[in-house]
């Protein structure tokens, strides 16, 4: 069976805030790697994943961005799963937002990597709705514009009908996940990795 080495790089999202720890371990349910690994199972793709989680609490997309280059000069990595915006909503524009990530998806591009890309997850903010939708706007167009990127759209699986986070995926705070919300969470990037793996198989 094919192996494939999974980078899953973000912020709290990505490191399984609050009742997972990268160090000290916890309940692995908090955490999208968990279900994840459980879609894939499910949809019968023939792969085992190895995933590497450097997902940081409070990080932004500059900085997140900044470490993936890092990572993809010393690491053997096969397909990334790049996440973050909900840090930078309070101390920058969306356009900045769009425009690290862009430097992100031409990383993985240069390094012939394929790229899941996570949309921003909704908050329970109502301040934050335009803004979040105004960011995801780009990141769509990102995907269609990069050859070798597939958009995982966290924003439609969390939201509710005003656009905010479900009540029924956040441990209270209005941002965080629960194990509801990382269960959604891994089945949407579960179907993108699909997607990504079957695109770079094909020679796309």
């Amino acid at each position: 069976m094919e192996k494939i080495r999974l980078l899953c790089i973000g912020d709290s999202h990505s490191a399984g805030y609050p009742d997972h720890d990268l160090l000290y371990g916890g309940n692995p349910e908090s955490s999208y790697q968990f279900w994840l690994a459980k879609e894939l199972g499910k949809m019968g793709v023939t792969v085992t994943c190895s995933c590497i989680n450097k997902g940081i609490c409070g990080d932004t997309t500059g900085g997140i961005v900044n470490r993936l280059g890092l990572f993809l000069q010393k690491d053997d990595i096969d397909v990334v799963i790049l996440q973050g915006g909900s840090n930078d909503l309070g101390c920058c524009d969306g356009q900045k937002v769009v425009e690290n990530l862009r430097y992100g998806c031409t990383l993985c591009c240069e390094k012939g990597v394929s790229l899941v890309l996570a949309t921003v997850p909704p908050t329970r903010f109502l301040e934050y709705v335009t803004m979040i939708k105004r960011i995801n706007q780009g990141i769509r167009s990102l995907g269609k514009h990069y050859s070798r990127v597939v958009v995982a759209d966290l924003f439609a699986v969390l939201e509710d009908h005003q656009g905010m986070l479900d009540e029924a995926c956040t441990i209270g705070d209005g941002v965080h996940l629960n194990i509801e919300g990382y269960r959604r969470m891994g089945k949407i990037i579960a179907s993108a990795i699909s997607d990504a793996h079957r695109q770079a198989t094909s020679g796309r």
